[in-house]
């Protein structure tokens, strides 16, 4: 999330009013300028965000400094499991 919303937010294995607005933020700009969908923008990183941003990551893997890990993504959000091939 801070490689694309610039928050420098820590890890701290809690989802707090700063993880909220990040995602928020996340969401707008996925919303605005690559998602292949519209996305709702509530500051819940759901089925429909994590979506998104593994589409996002699997096609550009070089915007999250870890090109490598980004090629194998997949993510497991609390409801939904993605892993994109």
């Amino acid at each position: 999330m801070n490689a694309y919303t610039n928050l420098h937010l820590l890890e701290d294995g809690k989802f707090g009013p700063q993880t909220e607005l990040g995602v928020r933020k996340l969401q707008e700009l996925s919303h605005r300028t690559w998602a292949t969908r519209g996305l709702q923008i509530d500051g819940v990183f759901g089925q429909d965000t994590g979506q998104v941003v593994l589409e996002h990551v699997k096609r550009n893997p070089w915007t999250t400094g870890d090109f490598t890990k980004a090629t194998r993504c997949g993510h497991s959000v609390p409801s939904h499991t993605v892993v994109l091939d």
